[in-house]
C-alpha cells in the first residue's frame, strides 16, 4: 500500500501544477484558447486515471482491514492510508466541479465576449458599454480565481499533514518490525538449543539401551554355564552310582 500511495502521491502533484496552469490561463483571459482546450483535457484524463487508481488503493485497503493478523498492519496505519484515500479523492472531486462548474463557462463566455470587444476596439467600432463590461468580466474572473488558488492552497497544506502523519505511522511499522524480527530471532536460538539438549539426551539413552543389551547378554551367558555345569554333575553322580552298583 505504501509503494502505491507514493505513487498517487507523486502524480497528485503533476495534476496540480496542470490545474494551477489550467487556473492562470482562465484568470489571464485565455479560457477559450486552443491551449486553454488542450490542457483541460489533458487534465481530465489525468483525473480519471487517479480515480481509477484511488479505487484500487482503496480495495487493497479493505483486503487488509480485514485480515490485520494475517498482514500485520496497525490500525492506525490503516486509518492513515484510509484518510489520504479520501482527502484525495476530495481533492479531484473539487477539481472536476470546478472545471465543470457553470460558473466557469460563465467566465469562458465573459471572455470570449471581451475578446470580441477588444477586437471591436482595435477596429474603432468599440463602445463604453462594452469596455465596462469587459473591465467588470475580468474584475470578476480574477476574484474568481484568488478565491480557487486560496482554496486549493488550504487543500495542499491538509494534503501535507497527511503525508506527514503516513510517513510517521510508517516509521512506527519500522519499529514494530524491528521488534518482530529480534523476537523471531531469539525464538529461533531457544529452539535450536532445546533440538540439541533433546540429541544429546536421545544420545546417552542409546548408550543406557546398549549396556542393558550387554548386562542382558552377559547374564543370559552365566545361567548357560551353571545349567550345563549342572547336568554334568548330574551326569557324573550317575555314573558313579553305576559302576558301585556293579
Amino acid at each position: 500500500m505504501e509503494e502505491t500511495q507514493r505513487d498517487i502521491a507523486n502524480e497528485m502533484q503533476g495534476v496540480r501544477e496542470l490545474y494551477q496552469k489550467w487556473q492562470s490561463l482562465l484568470s489571464s483571459g485565455q479560457g477559450g484558447t486552443d491551449e486553454y482546450e488542450y490542457i483541460t483535457e489533458e487534465l481530465g484524463q489525468l483525473i480519471e486515471g487517479l480515480g481509477h487508481d484511488l479505487n484500487e488503493l482503496e480495495d487493497t485497503i479493505s483486503v487488509v482491514e480485514k485480515h490485520k493478523e494475517k498482514f500485520q498492519v496497525a490500525e492506525d496505519a490503516i486509518r492513515s492510508h484510509k484518510q489520504f484515500a479520501k482527502n484525495t479523492k476530495q481533492t479531484l472531486y473539487e477539481m472536476t466541479s470546478t472545471m465543470n462548474s457553470r460558473e466557469t463557462k460563465s467566465h469562458i463566455e465573459n471572455q470570449t465576449r471581451n475578446a470580441l470587444g477588444m477586437n471591436t476596439n482595435s477596429s474603432g467600432r468599440k463602445t463604453d458599454l462594452s469596455s465596462r463590461v469587459r473591465d467588470a468580466g475580468i474584475q470578476e474572473n480574477q476574484e474568481y480565481i484568488n478565491n480557487q488558488l486560496l482554496e486549493q492552497k488550504d487543500i495542499e497544506l491538509q494534503q501535507d499533514e497527511d503525508v506527514q502523519d503516513i510517513a510517521a505511522a510508517i516509521e512506527i511499522l519500522k519499529e514494530k518490525g524491528k521488534v518482530i524480527g529480534y523476537e523471531v530471532d531469539k525464538g529461533a536460538q531457544t529452539i535450536s538449543d532445546l533440538d540439541n539438549d533433546v540429541t544429546r539426551a536421545n544420545s546417552g539413552l542409546k548408550q543406557v539401551i546398549n549396556k542393558v543389551n550387554t548386562l542382558i547378554d552377559q547374564t543370559s551367558d552365566t545361567k548357560q554355564l551353571l545349567i550345563i555345569g549342572g547336568l554334568i554333575a548330574i551326569l557324573l553322580t550317575l555314573l558313579i552310582l553305576i559302576f558301585f552298583w556293579k
